[in-house]
């Protein structure tokens, strides 16, 4: 019938009745819900309801072949052809950007971006508080709601105003997400020490580890490198300083895209190979982690004379100049 490719998820009582001659109801379909409009179908059963753009005679019907029977394995496969042949299901390919364009032009005021992009601003500080990366699905749905098709337009002054108001910068992770970065701490992990936070002292200590090996450092180093801070991997009981040092180091670092942690599957048993998150990336500064380092060997060590990571530390300079 009419509605076979329009997933209807709602009827009214006269739809249950064989008289097709009375009133014929439209059905309530999610397209008509979310888009407030309907997918182009072409009238299966012309008494149901007559499409005016379509010249056909009366002697014209559709009917469901036997591959697009129910139960038939992939009845619903898309056939490419030149033009609309009888026994034909058509629906429509427009994409959902194409429908509600994201533009100025659909009628938000300044007044109202700003207003939005302040609700944005909050949300992505109060997950800066926690580390958390804030998604983009969640800011159309928790902050932006109706008004989500605006996403752009609303995320570009919400990161101007994090810029200018709060001096941070709104940076774009993998996967639609985003966290803020305030350039001006790039020295807070090393001077974690004079600090005295220790969640912070431990991440410095496990990025440089990262980083003097070559960007990667495999499971069993890590412990190694790890105990001669008096830190074991191995001890199933809480850390007098850091409690769970396994939840923390595997799961709340990672999670807050400080650390970037997989599995080595070549190896038996499979082993967790530990590099730095984004975050890390774009917060911490690779010179000031050489550069402690060197105060730590001391004998007037330069960053210089470490000649792979220095070698990294020139090339990531020359790519950030680029752009």
């Amino acid at each position: 019938m009419h509605m076979v490719n329009r997933r209807p998820i709602a009827f009214k009582e006269a739809l249950r009745e064989t008289d097709l001659s009375s009133n014929i109801p439209e059905p309530i379909t999610p397209e008509s819900l979310l888009r407030r409009y309907d997918l182009v179908s072409v009238n299966v059963i012309l008494p149901l309801q007559q499409s005016p753009d379509l010249d056909l005679d009366d002697n014209f019907s559709l009917e469901l072949t036997d591959r697009q029977a129910v139960g038939v394995k992939d009845r619903y496969n898309p056939i490419k052809q030149s033009r609309i042949l009888k026994n034909d299901i058509v629906s429509s390919n427009e994409d959902d950007d194409n429908c509600t364009p994201d533009t100025p032009s659909q009628g938000l005021s300044e007044e109202e971006v700003n207003d939005l992009a302040s609700k944005v601003c909050n949300y992505l500080l109060l997950n800066e508080c926690k580390k958390v990366p804030s998604n983009a699905t969640d800011i159309r749905k928790l902050v932006l709601k109706e008004k989500s098709r605006y996403f752009s337009q609303v995320i570009a002054k919400a990161s101007d105003l994090l810029e200018k108001v709060y001096g941070y910068k709104l940076a774009e992770l993998k996967k639609k997400k985003f966290i803020l970065v305030n350039s001006r701490k790039f020295g807070i992990l090393i001077n974690s020490v004079s600090n005295n936070d220790e969640v912070t002292g431990l991440l410095t200590v496990v990025l440089t580890g990262i980083f003097m090996s070559g960007g990667v450092m495999h499971e069993g180093p890590m412990r190694e490198y790890l105990k001669n801070f008096e830190i074991d991997l191995e001890v199933k009981t809480n850390h007098p300083v850091f409690g769970n040092i396994d939840r923390l180091l595997h799961q709340d670092l990672q999670k807050q895209c400080y650390l970037e942690i997989t599995y080595d599957k070549l190896v038996e048993p499979p082993s967790r190979e530990y590099r730095w998150g984004e975050r890390a990336h774009l917060e911490v500064s690779k010179k000031e982690v050489l550069e402690l380092v060197c105060k730590v060997y001391g004998n007037h060590m330069r960053p210089e004379m470490w000649t792979s990571q220095w070698h990294t530390i020139e090339n990531e300079g020359k790519e950030q100049n680029k752009k």
